[in-house]
Parts: structure tokens; sequence; C-alpha cells
């Protein structure tokens, strides 16, 4: 992959950092599931200016269309959700093929709900609040490898 990266980075005269940034940046899609609206938003801002192509979804309401038409690469999941946990999101996306290889970061304000919530699979755990350098390498890092 470095290799196809480096000539890519020379045939565009970018430097490699730069077509990794460039890459990153123009293609990855984000996913966030939370029904705070005011956390979404912020979220939304912070990745939307990190370069991250973001959608917004205020509930689970119609959740496996919106991945389809979409096509995120990582989805943040918050777990106290209106009527369901993000645990059983999680463990819902996980179970069908279409969505069980996307990496999925679940967030909560209780912290002890990461130890909970093992077998739903998430890839990581944030507790909010949240520091937001740590929450973008955490999306950055996910968004990578998919």
């Amino acid at each position: 992959m470095s290799h196809d990266l480096s000539n890519g980075a020379k045939a565009t005269g970018l430097g490699l950092r730069n077509m990794q940034n460039y890459m990153l940046t123009e293609k990855r899609k984000v996913m966030i599931i939370d029904d705070d609206a005011d956390i979404c938003d912020i979220m939304h801002d912070v990745l939307h200016y990190e370069g991250f192509e973001v959608k917004c979804l205020l509930g689970p309401d119609r959740l496996f269309e919106e991945i389809a038409a979409f096509k995120p690469q990582v989805i943040i999941l918050d777990y106290i959700l209106k009527g369901i946990t993000g645990g059983e999101v999680c463990s819902e996306l996980k179970k069908r093929r279409s969505t069980s290889v996307l990496p999925i970061i679940l967030m909560s304000a209780y912290p002890r709900v990461s130890k909970s919530t093992v077998d739903c699979c998430f890839e990581t755990f944030i507790a909010k609040p949240f520091d937001l350098e740590e929450f973008v390498s955490a999306v950055r890092h996910l968004a990578i490898g998919h």
C-alpha cells in the first residue's frame, strides 16, 4: 500500500505525508448516532474541520438505510439513546453482514458502561466529556484501517 501511495504522491506532486492526509481527509465518512443535538453538532464541527464527511443521526431510526446510503467508514454511537441502548444497536450492527466490519466508537458519560458492553464488540470506548484531540485521533485511527 505504501508503495502505491508513494507513487501516487509523486504523480500528483504531493509529498507522502500530504498524500496520506489528503486521502484520509477527502474520502473518509463518519456517522454519528447521538440523541443530543448539541453533542452531535460539536462532534460534526470538529470532524468536519479535520476533513471528514460527517452525517449525524439523532437516533437509530432508519439506521441501516442511512448506513447503506451514506457508506461510513466509522460509526460513533452514544450509549444512552431514547428507547434503546447503544450496546443493543452495536450488537445489531455487528450481527448483520453488511455492517459487521464497520468500526464502532461507543461513547458514554458513564465510564463503567465500557465494561458492561463487551458483547457488542465495539472497537473503541470514549468517555464523555471527551478530549477533542483524543477523539479525533481515535476516529482517524479507525478510519485509516477501514
